[in-house]
């Protein structure tokens, strides 16, 4: 009922399929919806709301972490100020270098601190962007897809919070 694939039909509390409910049933989406359902429009980023969950929702989740982490790497270099040739790995390397980067964890004491995050980004970047932007990568588990956007959720709210 609160999904409104049902609705009350009488004042006996008599319930009937809605339009949603056949449409669901009919056209076999409930799956889809079922796994839509583990992203949530208001806790994602405007660019991954825009550009990945619609991809996900279509089930086409290789494309959709690809697009999720290319909006990381795109903001990485825009927040940092480095040119569309510097991308991937060495992109977040030099960005969040311990030393020297624009992106760096300044509040972080130690230097450690400061290097896992260049290491988090450029791990980040090699494992989920890099292989599918070369072949085909076959996910075909909607919750860990919908874990791994959440990383590059969780990332994107980093660089955002950056000062340089």
């Amino acid at each position: 009922e609160v999904e409104g694939f049902i609705i009350n039909a009488s004042q006996d509390h008599w319930f009937i399929i809605s339009r949603r409910g056949k449409d669901v049933d009919i056209n076999g989406g409930f799956e889809s919806y079922k796994h839509s359902r583990l992203l949530r429009a208001y806790s994602l980023d405007s660019a991954l709301v825009k550009h990945v969950l619609p991809l996900y929702s279509r089930g086409d989740y290789d494309t959709a972490i690809f697009r999720a982490f290319k909006e990381v790497e795109v903001r990485v270099r825009k927040r940092g100020g480095y040119p569309d040739t510097l991308v991937g790995v060495p992109l977040a390397r030099k960005a969040f270098d311990a030393q020297s980067g624009p992106l760096r964890d300044k509040s972080a004491q130690d230097e450690a601190e400061r290097e896992a995050r260049a290491h988090l980004f450029a791990g980040a970047l090699g494992l989920f962007k890099n292989p599918s932007s070369h072949r085909n990568i076959d996910f075909d588990n909607p919750r860990e897809v919908a874990e791994i956007i959440l990383f590059a959720n969780y990332l994107l709210r980093v660089v955002d919070s950056t000062s340089k």
